[in-house]
């Protein structure tokens, strides 16, 4: 599984959205601007937030787009989901995937190791909030995890 441009910029976008939630409505070319986006490319990544519900817009003369909850309410992994055509490691456990052996049903042995896998990729999204990310702090989850990976460096 690999993130698309979409799935990292909407976490940029969301994080700067959340470091100016105080604002009223922020306008797609301040936010272009910040983060040196195209305001085309912007625009279709606002259109996905939008439509999965993690952002609302207006517009007018000071229409824009603006977060619908506070920022620790929202997981990176929602707003991954929100964009990313799948979040599974594999084909064969999307909705839609291609499996393994042809048929409707995957039924092969590796079936268990790879839904492990999933659970633990969407557990390490689910434990970063936006706030967390604003602030570039880990998650509780996450200080566990990166002292593990020391322990098994050294």
């Amino acid at each position: 599984m690999m993130i698309s441009s979409k799935g990292r910029y909407a976490l940029r976008v969301m994080t700067d959205m959340g470091r100016h939630q105080e604002e009223d409505y922020l306008s797609l070319n301040d936010i272009a601007e910040r983060l040196h986006l195209s305001r085309k490319y912007l625009e279709s990544i606002m259109t996905v937030l939008c439509k999965g519900g993690l952002v609302k817009s207006t517009v007018g003369k000071s229409g824009g787009y603006k977060l619908v909850r506070p920022a620790e309410a929202y997981t990176a992994g929602e707003i991954l989901r929100a964009v990313e055509e799948g979040m599974t490691p594999v084909s064969c456990l999307a909705e839609h995937g291609k499996k393994c052996s042809g048929s409707c049903e995957c039924d092969c042995d590796m079936i268990p190791f790879w839904q492990g896998l999933e659970a633990s990729i969407n557990t390490y999204l689910d434990s970063y909030t936006l706030r967390d990310l604003m602030n570039n702090k880990p998650s509780a989850d996450q200080a566990g995890i990166m002292s593990e990976v020391e322990h098994h460096e050294s």
